[in-house]
C-alpha cells in the first residue's frame, strides 16, 4: 500500500513576461482585446527539494500535476482567481475551513476565501484568521493505491499549525500515511465541495463543547438525546453542524436545508430549567455566535447567566449514562429540592459553560 505522501509546499505564481533585456516581446492579440499583454502564468509548487517541486495547480480538486492551469490571475479584494482573456473571472481558489486541521482547497464560481496574499513571482500566503493562523505551507497528498479513484494527482491542503495529527485528522482519512509513494504522473482527478449549487460544506461548522477543559465534563460536546426524546446532553461526540442564531436563537442547521431544530431553556421552570431540542424556536433570548460561549440573557425567571450545571440521572439503566443539562438560575432552593433535578444525581452536578467552538 502506498503512502500518504505528505511534502510540505509553497506555491509560487510565475509569471511568463519576459525579464527585462531579454529581448523578448509578447505580441497583443489581433483585434480589439488586449489580454494577452497581461501576464499569464501557473501556480507551481515549490522549493525544488521536494517531490512535488515544479509541479502545476489544476482545475480538478485543486491538485499538483505536470500540466496546471496557465492563465491571468486575479487577485483582486484578496482572491486568487482564475481570469481568462477577455473575459470576467471564471474561478476562485478557496479554502475549506469546514476541516478543524489541513484544511483542502479546492475551485469555485464563488469568491469565498477573501485572505489570500498573492502575486505574479510571490509565494501565496493564506492571511490569518479566526479558524486558522497565518501559513504559506501546504500538504501535498497522494491517494492511497487501494482507492477507486485510479490517479497520480496530488491533493492540496492549507497546513494550519495544528496539533491534530496526520492520521487522525478527517480531512485526510481518504488519504493513506504508512509508507512512501511514487513520484507523480500528472494524472488529474479529485474531490470536490458538496455538488450543485449548495455550498453550505463551505461555511462554519462547529460542536457546542463544554468548558473549561479543567471541570470533569471539559471538553464533552452537546448532543441531541434520543432516549429522553430530545433533552440536551453531553458526550464525547455530539452535534457537528452549521448553526442558526438568527432571533435570538441556536439552531442546529443541516447543509443545504432548514434549521432542523432549536435549543430551548424550559420556559416553565424557574429553578434550573433543562435544556432541550424542539422543531420549534422556543427561547429567543441566547446570546451566542462562532467562538463565543452561549449566554442566556435575563428574562422574568431568571437574570442573564452564561453558566449552567450538568447532572448525572439516578438509577440509569444504561452503564455510562450521559450527562444532561440545565441552566444554572440564582436560586434559594438547593439542588437536591428543585423538582427539575427530581431524577437526577444531585451530588454529580458540575458547573459549565457552553461554547460554540470551531
Amino acid at each position: 500500500m502506498y503512502a500518504l505522501s505528505v511534502f510540505a509546499a509553497l506555491l509560487s505564481v510565475a509569471s511568463a513576461l519576459p525579464a527585462t533585456g531579454t529581448g523578448v516581446t509578447v505580441m497583443p492579440t489581433i483585434g480589439p482585446c488586449t489580454a494577452t499583454i497581461y501576464p499569464h502564468g501557473h501556480i507551481i509548487a515549490s522549493p525544488n527539494t521536494t517531490a512535488v517541486a515544479g509541479l502545476q495547480l489544476t482545475y480538478d480538486g485543486a491538485t499538483l500535476t505536470d500540466s496546471g492551469v496557465y492563465s491571468r490571475w486575479d487577485f483582486t479584494n484578496g482572491g486568487v482567481g482564475v481570469k481568462p482573456d477577455c473575459g470576467p473571472t471564471y474561478t476562485w481558489l478557496n479554502i475549506d475551513t469546514v476541516a478543524p486541521a489541513y484544511m483542502p482547497l479546492f475551485w469555485n464560481s464563488t469568491q469565498i476565501t477573501k485572505t489570500w496574499s498573492g502575486a505574479y513571482g510571490q509565494n501565496l500566503v493564506a492571511l490569518g484568521t479566526s479558524t486558522y493562523t497565518k501559513s504559506d505551507t501546504f500538504l501535498a497528498c497522494k491517494l492511497p493505491a487501494s482507492s477507486t479513484t485510479k490517479t497520480s494527482a496530488w491533493y492540496l491542503f492549507l497546513v494550519t499549525n495544528s496539533l491534530i495529527t496526520l492520521e487522525s485528522a478527517d480531512s485526510l482519512k481518504a488519504l493513506d500515511t504508512k509508507s512512501p509513494a511514487p513520484m507523480p504522473d500528472g494524472t488529474v482527478g479529485g474531490p470536490e465541495p458538496t455538488p450543485g449549487p449548495c455550498m453550505d460544506a463551505t461555511l462554519k461548522h462547529a460542536h457546542i463543547v463544554a468548558t473549561p477543559s479543567t471541570t470533569t465534563v471539559g471538553g464533552l460536546q452537546v448532543a441531541y438525546d434520543s432516549a429522553t426524546s430530545g433533552r440536551a446532553s453531553l458526550v464525547s461526540s455530539g452535534i457537528y453542524s452549521l448553526w442558526d442564531f438568527s432571533n435570538g436563537g441556536v439552531g442546529q442547521q443541516p447543509d443545504c436545508a432548514p434549521t432542523l431544530m432549536w435549543l430551548n431553556i424550559d420556559p416553565n421552570i424557574a429553578y434550573y430549567p433543562p435544556l432541550y431540542w424542539n422543531k420549534t424556536q422556543i427561547t429567543t433570548n441566547w446570546s451566542a455566535g462562532y467562538n463565543q460561549d452561549l449566554i442566556a440573557k435575563g428574562t422574568k425567571l431568571y437574570n442573564t447567566t452564561d453558566t449552567f450545571i450538568a447532572c448525572k440521572p439516578l438509577n440509569s439503566a444504561v452503564k455510562n449514562p450521559p450527562w444532561y443539562l440545565f441552566l444554572l438560575t440564582p436560586s434559594s432552593v438547593a439542588l437536591a429540592s428543585a423538582p427539575s433535578l427530581k431524577n437526577f444525581d444531585t451530588k454529580s452536578c458540575v458547573k459549565t459553560r457552553l461554547t460554540v467552538l470551531y
